[in-house]
Order: C-alpha cells, then sequence, then structure tokens
C-alpha cells in the first residue's frame, strides 16, 4: 500500500506539470502515461484510471499524421517518426490487450501506422529513425519488431511476422560476448550505453513472452547476466564506465531493470531475487518532496545553468552587461523547460515501467501457480 501511495504522489506531479504545460504530453510521453493509466487501473480496480488512459487515447488518434505516422518531439526537435510511430503503436497495442474492443476501434489508425512503420524498413531488419535520422540503432529496429509482432498476432499478417523476425535475430547479432547491447549497429558498436541495454532487455523480454524462442532465450540469459552484474546489493546501478548517448544516467533505467529481473528470477535465474526488492527500495529513496523522481541517477545536474552565465559575463564588457540581461533570461527559461521535459519523460517512463513490473510480477506467478496445481 506505501508503494502504491508512492507511485500515485509520482503519478500526481506529472499530471500537475502536464496539466499546466501541455506540450509535454507528446506523442511518446501520451502513449507511456495511457499504458501507466491502464495498469493502474488494473492494479487498483479503479476506473478513473481507465477513463484517464482513454482520453489520452482519443488525443493521441488526433494527432496521427494522415500518413499513419506520429511526431517525435523533444525540445527543438518535431519530425514525423518510425520509432515515435511503433513506439505509440506498440503502446496501444498493450492497451487493447485489457479490451479487445478497444483495440479493434484502434484498427484504422493502427493499421495506417503499420504501413508507415512497414515502408520505412529500408534494409531487413533496418528502420529508418525519423526523417531527420537516418542511424542505424538497436533499439529502434527492436521497437519495430514488437510492433510488428504485436500487429502479427493481431490481424494474422504472414509478412509483418517475417519482418519482425528478421529484425530480432539482427539485433541479435548485434550483441557484444560480453552481453552488452550497443546503441548503434553497424558503426560505433563500443557504445554499450546501460540506460538503452536495460530498455533493449527488456524489450526483448516482452518479444520472448510473445513468441518463446531458443536462440531469443540464450540472448536474454546473457544480456540479464551483464545487466545484473552493474547492480550492486544494495539495488544501485554501479554506472562506472558507462558512457551516455544522448541520455546521461537516466533514473528510468531502474524501471526497466526492475522489470528484467521480475522476469529472470521466474524463467532464468531464481538467485536475482535477491536484487528485486532491493532496487524498489533505492527507487523509492530518490524520490522528492514533491513526488517526483531525478531525471538522473546522480548528485550533480549536466545542464550547469550557473556556470553557462559566468562563462557568459567572461565574454561581454561591462557596457554590454544589460542587453545580456534578455539573453540570460532566455537561457535560463530555455534550459528549466528543457530539464523540465527530460525530467517528466523519465518520470512517465519510470512509472509505466514500474507499474509494468508488477502487473507481469501478477502474471508469472499467477502462471507458476497454475502449472503448480497441474503437476
Amino acid at each position: 500500500m506505501a508503494q502504491l501511495m508512492k507511485i500515485l504522489n509520482a503519478i500526481s506531479w506529472i499530471e500537475n506539470i502536464t496539466n499546466s504545460i501541455e506540450h509535454m504530453l507528446t506523442p511518446m510521453n501520451s502513449s507511456t502515461l495511457a499504458m501507466t493509466y491502464f495498469n493502474l487501473s488494473k492494479i487498483t480496480k479503479e476506473e478513473s484510471y481507465r477513463q484517464k488512459g482513454l482520453e489520452l487515447i482519443q488525443r493521441l488518434l488526433k494527432k496521427q499524421n494522415d500518413d499513419g505516422s506520429w511526431n517525435e518531439i523533444y525540445p527543438n526537435i518535431n519530425a514525423k517518426s518510425t520509432l515515435a510511430t511503433a513506439y505509440v503503436g506498440l503502446m496501444l497495442a498493450k492497451i487493447g490487450i485489457y479490451n479487445n474492443s478497444l483495440l479493434e476501434n484502434m484498427d484504422y489508425c493502427l493499421i495506417k501506422a503499420t504501413e508507415y512503420v512497414v515502408n520505412n524498413e529500408k534494409k531487413p531488419g533496418y528502420f529508418l529513425k525519423s526523417e531527420i535520422n537516418d542511424k542505424d540503432t538497436v533499439n529502434v529496429n527492436l521497437i519495430c519488431a514488437l510492433f510488428l509482432l504485436y500487429m502479427y498476432k493481431h490481424f494474422q499478417r504472414d509478412d509483418l511476422l517475417k519482418i519482425s523476425m528478421r529484425t530480432v535475430k539482427r539485433v541479435m547479432k548485434a550483441q557484444l560476448e560480453s552481453g552488452a547491447f550497443p546503441y548503434y549497429h553497424d558503426e560505433k558498436r563500443y557504445l554499450t550505453p546501460l540506460h538503452y541495454h536495460a530498455y533493449i532487455t527488456r524489450l526483448l523480454v516482452d518479444y520472448f513472452l510473445l513468441l518463446p524462442d531458443d536462440e531469443l532465450y540464450s540472448s536474454l540469459k546473457k544480456a540479464i547476466s551483464w545487466l545484473s552484474n552493474k547492480l550492486e546489493t544494495d539495488g544501485r546501478i554501479n554506472w562506472h564506465g558507462d558512457v551516455g548517448v544522448w541520455v546521461y544516467r537516466n533514473f528510468s533505467t531502474y524501471g526497466n531493470a526492475l522489470y528484467t529481473l521480475i522476469f529472470a528470477s521466474a524463467l532464468i535465474d531464481n538467485s536475482l531475487k535477491r536484487l528485486i526488492q532491493p532496487v524498489r527500495d533505492y527507487i523509492f529513496s530518490r524520490q522528492l518532496q514533491d513526488g517526483s523522481f531525478p531525471e538522473s541517477d546522480s548528485n550533480f545536474t549536466i545542464h550547469n545553468i550557473s556556470t553557462d552565465i559566468k562563462n557568459i559575463f567572461k565574454l561581454i564588457s561591462y557596457q554590454e552587461f544589460f542587453s545580456a540581461l534578455s539573453l540570460i533570461r532566455g537561457m535560463i527559461n530555455q534550459k528549466y523547460l528543457n530539464n523540465l521535459f527530460n525530467k517528466v519523460a523519465a518520470n512517465i517512463q519510470l512509472m509505466e515501467a514500474f507499474t509494468s513490473s508488477i502487473i507481469l510480477d501478477f502474471s508469472l506467478r499467477r502462471e507458476c501457480w497454475n502449472m503448480s496445481k497441474k503437476v
């Protein structure tokens, strides 16, 4: 109960921010938050959370572009994106599991999204990230693969299964001997950011739960072993040597690690169960008084505004001081909004992963109980 109250406090913080600054609810953030609401509805049996999820879905469907895509939106970026389209489609498909009639009502939008994703496979297993980014990245390709697997299950289109399976095989081929997953496929494969490894491993867990496979199971064992070795006994991640790509020590990593540990302790290595509660405890030990969680798992901020201001003053004369004030004011406002945007996204991702881990735990326990009764 105490854990649930802490989750709801974080949700309240997210709602307070997104209600006052609407552009924080990008398509990806909206779909992730909708997924969280449906998880909460299932956990608490409260219909109000389901209604909040439905409202977000209706807004999402209205934001879909005519060609079936959704835009990937960050500060200073707003572009049609295969990543955003597959990600939003994946969240909608997962939500549809709770309500088959809801999934059927979304069919037209999901068909358009599916065609957009399929048309952006530029070579087998490689999907164009967005109209402004053509980097061949493992997590983007895997999100597309998982989305298309859900669409195969829903529409029974064999072509989608073929595309999905060849993409996952390419992802597994990218895995290093250590078990780590790189960020890029064909270049800079030495970059294995822990945040993305945890997320890629979680996606593979979801893929395995839908389509079990021996090769995938072996890949997961290696990936989970690498990830678990990065966890201290008190639940903290040992970030030493980690090289961030786009994100740095993102706190939502803990949510994906927790989800993966729950799966692994049930189906791969029961000894990993020892890490689950310490990770949970550490997550909540970092919760702030306002209910939010930090964006980064560190004791400093990457965006040091005061240092930037000092550097500006070094470059200007006394006469230029007052004209510089407007520049500084604008910079502070922009950096504050950018930092807040990143923090909101990290909190939404963390709450989705945490609530999904609760659902997964329930599901696996029920499955084990049913199996024990048959023995």
